[in-house]
């Protein structure tokens, strides 16, 4: 149940986060990341909860509820480590290579849980996660498409680097213990 109500919170952070921003005229914005700017080094983890308008915050937020509950399906302590490597190391990417415009949303832990949920199944050799890395790849695979320059307001680098950290941390978290 505690582990429960984390998870909940966990995701009402967004919608929470974005009422905050609108009340604020969308200043929080500011601390969103910015490649290779100092003063914007703290994006890596805040950038994630801010978006540039409501319907920014909904292209994501369904998204984000479906695949971070079947990534939740790995257990507690991988989902927690799972969502900490993507946002972490998905910003870290961006921040080093992603184009000097500000990058926030949080469509790179999206496709980090849509790469985490894909390699997962796979790696893991248990029908149960396999079945979910299937439904994942029927259901959100269009999605692989986003990690493509496609629209210049878009952030394809975020989406990129939130699936390359999806994939490492299936990688690391998904595997058989032996």
């Amino acid at each position: 149940m505690k582990n429960t109500k984390y998870f909940l919170f966990f995701l009402f952070s967004f919608p929470l986060a974005d009422c905050i921003n609108i009340l604020s005229h969308r200043q929080l914005n500011q601390y969103g990341l910015i490649p290779r700017n100092l003063e914007h080094l703290t994006g890596i983890f805040s950038s994630v909860w801010l978006h540039g308008n409501l319907s920014h915050l909904l292209a994501n937020f369904s998204a984000l509820i479906v695949l971070a509950f079947l990534c939740k399906q790995w257990g507690n302590n991988t989902f927690w480590k799972t969502t900490s490597l993507i946002i972490i190391l998905s910003g870290v990417l961006v921040w080093i290579f992603g184009r000097p415009s500000l990058h926030i949303g949080a469509s790179g832990l999206v496709y980090g849980y849509f790469g985490f949920s894909i390699i997962a199944g796979w790696i893991s050799k248990k029908v149960y996660f396999t079945l979910i890395s299937i439904a994942v790849a029927i259901f959100y695979g269009s999605m692989i498409w986003g990690v493509l320059p496609s629209q210049p307001n878009t952030s394809f680098e975020y989406h990129l680097a939130g699936f390359i950290s999806g994939i490492f941390a299936a990688k690391l978290f998904a595997a058989p213990r032996v």
